[in-house]
């Protein structure tokens, strides 16, 4: 969760985190989760089936090599 360099210090130094960001009255959960959704989305539908096929191709060509 971003927080100014002040914040960050407190956090971290009140002996009680859970209850400085309660006493805050922020959830950071939700937001570190949103943080990382925008950078890692999770993968739809369509990223699957090409991440199968490219598995499936990988797989084929390994055979090959393999000399099967």
């Amino acid at each position: 969760m971003p927080l100014c360099r002040g914040h960050h210090h407190q956090v971290h130094h009140c002996g009680d985190e859970a209850a400085w960001w309660k006493k805050a009255g922020i959830d950071p959960t939700v937001t570190a989760r949103a943080l990382w959704l925008e950078t890692h989305p999770l993968p739809t539908a369509s990223d699957k089936v090409g991440l199968e096929a490219a598995t499936s191709i990988a797989t084929i060509g390994n055979d090959q090599s393999k000399g099967g």
